[in-house]
């Protein structure tokens, strides 16, 4: 699967894309900050994403104590794809 460079966007929080051809795919990682921290590292080191290109580490609402940041990458939709899985 191939994601589109533009790999965080504004748009992040509307669920309306203005590119319907186009799908938000939202990567979390909820943890410590230290737990954090070694995975964006670990995953920068394996050439996923760049470190800058993480949301700002924030309190996790669901998650007491601890914290979460987001990446938001974008894939072309395929002919066939469904908007829900469940």
């Amino acid at each position: 699967m191939a994601f589109r460079s533009d790999s965080f966007g504004s748009d992040s929080s509307n669920p309306e894309s203005p590119e319907p051809q186009r799908e938000a795919v939202r990567i979390l990682i909820i943890s410590s900050y230290a737990g954090i921290r070694e995975t964006v590292l670990s995953l920068y080191q394996k050439e996923f994403a760049e470190v800058d290109d993480w949301a700002d580490v924030q309190p996790a609402a669901n998650y007491p104590g601890e914290l979460v940041t987001i990446l938001v990458r974008y894939r072309n939709r395929q002919e066939g794809d469904r908007s829900s899985g469940r």
